[in-house]
């Protein structure tokens, strides 16, 4: 599979909308904290407009919803990734490897994986800028004590995990349907579905009482919104919802991906 992994990757790294992709990913958090800052500048200047004001965060909040799937790079990824895959059978690159002797399931993780790899690189890029200038424009927010630099290491890593779970719905729904229009929607559907369904439990249980609705796959994340100090067993719950859904996708892509005819 090692030889498939590769040429995937270069495949991806080498297109014009990697590149595309990458300017998006930098030049989106500039684009938020500047639209954030600009309302703020409003609602001080402008009494009417005073209530804008409380759409205006501090930057420990703005930084806890980039790794949201229903904001910024979480409804962007599921399409680009969405759309290389599709390549590979719309191409007939896909009916080639099959002819050539490569097996099924190692094409499907060659896939999976690579979307994972390039998701992770893409995402950990864009909120790295997100907090640069963020924390630039608005600063932190909060003391960057050991308890928060623990909670910062527990976002990242269920973060990174929240969109390699993104990745994996794109390539079992792409690869299962063989049609990037409706995979693209349906992946955007179930990560903004999902991403709904977090944020009402969030709502409902605010300062995370309940640590079980961690294991809401994507639901960890959102409840970063507002806890102060981050749980190491909701951390742990949370982290243990992505991988299990992202074996249960693999598995039942891979079972539907096998009995595709592939023309």
């Amino acid at each position: 599979m090692g030889k498939l992994l590769k040429a995937d990757l270069f495949r991806i790294v080498k297109s014009k909308l990697f590149l595309i992709i990458c300017i998006i990913a930098g030049a989106l958090p500039l684009l938020t904290v500047l639209l954030y800052f600009a309302v703020g500048k409003i609602s001080t200047l402008v009494s009417e407009f005073a209530d804008i004001g409380t759409l205006v965060m501090n930057g420990r909040q703005l930084i806890s919803e980039s790794f949201i799937l229903s904001s910024n790079m979480g409804l962007i990824l599921p399409i680009f990734i969405t759309i290389f895959i599709a390549m590979d059978i719309s191409n007939g690159t896909l009916r080639n490897k099959i002819i050539a002797g490569r097996s099924r399931p190692s094409i499907y993780f060659s896939h999976l994986i690579s979307a994972c790899l390039v998701s992770g690189v893409l995402i950990f890029f864009n909120v790295a800028m997100f907090m640069a200038f963020t924390c630039l424009v608005f600063g932190y927010g909060a003391p960057i004590d050991s308890e928060e630099i623990v909670r910062i290491v527990y976002f990242f890593i269920t973060g990174i995990f929240t969109f390699f779970f993104s990745a994996s719905i794109s390539t079992a729904v792409t690869l299962a349907i063989k049609s990037s229009a409706p995979a693209v929607i349906i992946s955007v559907l179930v990560g903004m579905g999902l991403s709904i369904v977090s944020g009402l439990v969030h709502s409902a249980d605010p300062m995370l009482a309940n640590q079980w609705f961690c294991l809401i796959p994507t639901y960890t994340n959102t409840a970063f919104l507002s806890a102060g100090k981050f749980p190491t067993t909701s951390f742990l719950l949370g982290l243990l919802s992505l991988i299990v859904g992202m074996g249960v996708l693999s598995v039942g892509g891979l079972a539907i991906f096998m009995k595709k005819d592939i023309k």
